[in-house]
């Protein structure tokens, strides 16, 4: 590695010297170099440091103190120090193989950036980058789609260890109620939500960042007048002496907080003058301080809904998941992810099992749910850590579940209990077309392929036409036949016998699953019939299909008349 990097100081070195770069001594131990970009015409003096000869930190370019920038602020010039954010974090992959090149790389482009920085051809970037320049500070709000006027802000600790995070919502928020020592309770902060159809900027030609209520109105005005004097109002309409402004603008939502100075905490003012409260705030505005606060969007259609590119998720679907093990604990709290639960829809973990110390190597849940039932423990945990969800836990038997029509919208089996999931079958594929669909998903081998089907459909196969002697070799056959299940028992620990498969298992037969779930919710005409073979070694890989019904199925073929 120190070889490595030698060589790579080395073919620098020789780089920026034929560019006119200088090594900096005064900055010892480290490669860091001074020179000169745009050498005939803003003739800009810089200096460059290569920290990480992976490059995957980008080398850091500052513009010398010397230089006289444009008073006016500059895109992508970013504090004292004055360095350039010439490339978006993550944005570009820079050659560790070609050290020499990647630093003229990264000098050419910031050359280029400064250049139109100081051109002001890129004064638009601010809106683009706004939140960066806006505040440090970080707050969550929970609020409807398009949500305007009166709101509040609850400092909730997740965490007792941690410190409070900002919170906005307007009656309520699932965020609130998760704080170990309030539990949401107390009032708040008054927050008042505006919404502009400006994209917040920076204005060049003036103080950055605003300090004070009166460089605040004043930045708010050059956005947007009808913006100006909100904060006030926001604090006039509180009755109380601090309140925060949240700014709905085509851009995010930025919030900014305000409070009025101790020194006019006067009943006269507060009370028998509070309709003046405005105009004397804007009166004092510079002594009133101004603290910027950045969001984050933490609302159920956010959460359950960023991830599946416009895909709907499962939002109103009534859900039966049996089997809450291995397969099944991982996919319960993949279909909550994804929705499951949430509006008016409902998801039911069924299981009669106790999560045991033999089950800690390859399920969702752990020691802390040693000895509790498997269905209930899910459902408590994955409400700890989502957005509330109607989640019913149903701690028995899936003989114990009525399965009639209307109930559900899917069912779900994932026990890999064979008999069950017959048993299953058979009474859905009697009562159709008025039950609902079933998708079973099992694992085969050790865990050497994973696979799932869905059924209901009288034109497609059933779980039976798959495998129509339990004695004989399914149709869609994906294990070796030399390949043997290797079952184990432990019997010093009083395990029963089980089969041994590592969890990525698991994990990879609950995420098909879970993407069969998200097809069907959405009717995508895909496969009903799928597998993901994990171990090429012991198992085949065969195409999805969707097979059709087979004529020597016990369940579903016709019966004599």
């Amino acid at each position: 590695m120190d070889e490595d990097v030698n060589c790579a100081r080395l073919e620098i070195h020789a780089a920026l010297g034929e560019i006119g770069f200088e090594r900096d001594f005064r900055q010892r131990g480290k490669c860091s170099y001074s020179g000169v970009l745009d050498t005939t015409g803003l003739a800009i003096p810089v200096s460059i440091e290569i920290t990480d000869f992976d490059f995957l930190e980008y080398p850091v370019i500052r513009i010398a103190p010397q230089y006289a920038l444009p008073d006016r602020k500059l895109p992508h010039i970013l504090g004292f120090d004055r360095s350039v954010c010439y490339y978006a974090r993550g944005t570009v992959v820079l050659d560790r193989y070609d050290p020499a090149g990647t630093v003229l790389q990264c000098l050419n482009k910031c050359e280029a950036v400064i250049r139109d920085a100081v051109g002001g051809r890129l004064n638009d970037d601010f809106a683009d980058e706004f939140g960066s320049f806006w505040s440090s500070v970080n707050s969550l709000v929970d609020l409807p789609t398009n949500a305007i006027g009166a709101a509040s802000v609850k400092y909730i600790r997740f965490d007792p260890r941690k410190e409070p995070i900002p919170v906005l919502a307007k009656d309520s928020s699932w965020l609130w109620s998760r704080d170990p020592v309030k539990g949401g309770k107390g009032q708040g902060e008054s927050a008042l939500i505006v919404r502009t159809d400006a994209a917040l900027s920076i204005n060049p030609n003036a103080k950055w960042p605003p300090e004070s209520l009166t460089e605040l109105d004043r930045w708010l005005l050059w956005n947007d007048r009808a913006l100006e004097g909100k904060i006030q109002e926001a604090i006039a309409r509180s009755n109380d002496t601090v309140a925060i402004l949240a700014i709905r603008a085509s851009n995010g939502l930025f919030l900014c907080r305000a409070s009025v100075p101790v020194a006019y905490h006067t009943k006269e003012l507060l009370d028998t003058r509070r309709g003046s409260l405005v105009k004397t705030l804007t009166r004092i505005g510079s002594k009133i301080s101004v603290e910027r606060i950045n969001s984050a969007p933490a609302d159920s259609d956010y959460v359950f809904g960023r991830n599946l590119h416009g895909s709907s998720n499962l939002t109103d679907k009534r859900i039966l998941l049996i089997g809450c093990g291995t397969i099944g604990g991982f996919l319960a709290q993949q279909l909550a992810q994804c929705g499951a639960g949430s509006g008016k829809g409902e998801l039911t973990l069924v299981d009669p099992d106790l999560l045991y110390p033999a089950n800690l190597g390859r399920h969702l849940l752990g020691a802390p749910h040693l000895y509790e039932n498997k269905a209930s423990a899910c459902a408590e945990f994955i409400s700890l850590q989502l957005p509330p969800l109607n989640i019913r836990p149903v701690p028995d038997y899936a003989e114990s579940v009525e399965i009639g029509p209307g109930r559900y919208d899917l069912v779900i089996d994932a026990t890999g209990e064979e008999a069950l999931s017959i048993a299953l079958n058979h009474r859905a594929v009697r009562g159709r077309p008025a039950s609902p669909p079933i998708l079973f998903v099992w694992l085969e081998g050790n865990g050497a392929v994973a696979k799932s089907v869905l059924t209901g459909n009288p034109n497609h196969a059933c779980l039976k036409c798959l495998k129509p002697r339990l004695a004989q070799a399914p149709h869609h056959r994906t294990l070796k036949s030399e390949e043997k299940v290797v079952v184990e028992r432990n019997a010093a620990c009083g395990d029963g016998a089980y089969i041994p498969f590592p969890v990525s298992r698991s994990v990879g037969a609950a995420a098909m699953a879970c993407d069969h779930v998200v097809d069907w919710a959405n009717d995508v005409q895909g496969h009903r019939f799928r597998s993901r073979t994990f171990d090429n070694a012991k198992a085949y890989s065969i195409p999805d299909g969707s097979p059709e019904p087979s004529t020597d199925c016990p369940a579903c073929r016709q019966l004599d008349p």
